[in-house]
């Protein structure tokens, strides 16, 4: 897993450096255009760089706006509005740098002069947007959250069982609780241990087994049963030593059972 990470890492950072390289030569092309049909629209030299400064950066500061408030869920209006209108211009002014200085005895259509003016300002919205991309932080996805008694909520990609008012601790499977609090179940393929915790103390963690295929009428027999008595599934399935999930799963096998019987 680690391996694969680092290697992941390296191919992003390598990926970083060529779009780096790629989003600043689309930049200086584009600046040097734009500040060339400054200096012929009458705007003096010393200033003249100005003009790309505004127009290519205001692109990309719109871009990296939309990716913060993307990040945040909220939406960019302002953001994608300033990078179309400024694309737009710089798109525009590229070609009118082209049609200014174009020279037909270069043997070179005009037509093609102003498509290869606008690759520049193109190329440098995508490729800002990419390095944005790759420079994001990965986040790992919490799996699951779970909420007993009066304990505190905790949220890992494990499994917890709960009740009481007894605090819960998070294991790799999947989420239960009981009591007074609020659960959110997601499912995990493979069990590893569940947690339980009663009356006031702490949880303890201890082994799941998987029980064969020959003990579960049995246990599922002995589950109906302390179900019939009045105990909770948590209890239930903290004392068979299997998680909730797979209490609820075999409960339905055997009243599907009982339907086609």
């Amino acid at each position: 897993m680690q391996t694969q990470q680092k290697k992941t890492g390296r191919l992003a950072a390598f990926a970083g450096v060529i779009v780096g390289v790629l989003a600043l030569t689309a930049f200086t092309m584009s600046f040097a255009a734009l500040t060339d049909l400054a200096a012929l629209a009458g705007t003096p030299e010393e200033i003249a760089w100005g003009f790309p400064v505004i127009v290519d950066g205001s692109m990309t500061i719109s871009l990296l706006v939309i990716l913060v408030m993307r990040s945040r869920g909220r939406r960019a209006v302002l953001a994608w509005t300033t990078l179309v209108l400024f694309g737009l211009v710089s798109v525009v002014t590229n070609g009118l740098h082209t049609v200014a200085v174009f020279d037909p005895t270069h043997g070179v259509s005009l037509a093609t002069a102003v498509a290869m003016a606008a690759v520049p300002p193109v190329a440098l919205t995508l490729l800002v947007e990419l390095l944005v991309q790759l420079l994001q932080p990965v986040t790992t996805p919490v799996a699951s959250t779970v909420a007993s008694g009066h304990g505190q909520a905790v949220a890992t990609p494990v499994d917890t069982v709960a009740s009481g008012h007894g605090q819960a601790v998070a294991t790799p499977v999947d989420t239960v609780a009981s009591g007074h609090g609020q659960a959110v179940a997601t499912p995990v393929t493979t069990p590893v241990a569940s947690t339980v915790a009663s009356g006031h103390g702490q949880a303890v963690a201890t082994p799941v087994a998987t029980p064969a295929v020959d003990d579960r009428d049995a246990l599922t027999a002995r589950a109906k049963r302390l179900l019939g008595e009045g105990e909770p599934q948590t209890a239930v399935a903290a004392q068979l030593g299997i998680s909730r999930s797979t209490l609820r799963r075999w409960l339905q096998q055997d009243e599907q059972l009982a339907k086609t019987a």
